[in-house]
């Protein structure tokens, strides 16, 4: 039988405690650890000490998904490409060309022994 305030996962809450308030600094950062340095939404979270919720409605609001633990290891350019196409900056069709250019001058670098 749950008690009063059991949400049925073993926790009790306490009832009339609002969460916690953080300002706009703290909440730029948070969004800035996963949107610039491509940290995973899960790890920028625990590490900050916030429920990852929170962090996703905040990414939410700003019009950015939060970079999952397989996409942190994608190249910082392509993850910038991929934040405007999202965010509706970029078309689909101006992100391609780009992602084309940035290929066709890597295989350049390689070729010419540069990499």
């Amino acid at each position: 039988m749950e008690r009063k305030g059991d949400k049925g996962n073993g926790k009790q809450t306490q009832k009339g405690i609002a969460p916690p308030r953080y300002d706009e600094a703290f909440k730029a950062g948070a969004i800035r650890m996963v949107t610039e340095q491509g940290r995973p939404s899960t790890e920028a979270a625990k590490e900050l000490g916030i429920c990852i919720d929170t962090l996703r409605s905040w990414l939410k609001a700003t019009g950015v998904q939060g970079v999952s633990a397989a996409q942190a290891d994608i190249p910082e350019i392509p993850l910038i490409l991929l934040s405007a196409l999202r965010a509706g900056s970029l078309t689909e069709s101006a992100c391609f060309s780009l992602l084309s250019q940035i290929l066709q001058k890597g295989d350049m670098l390689l070729r010419a022994g540069m990499l």
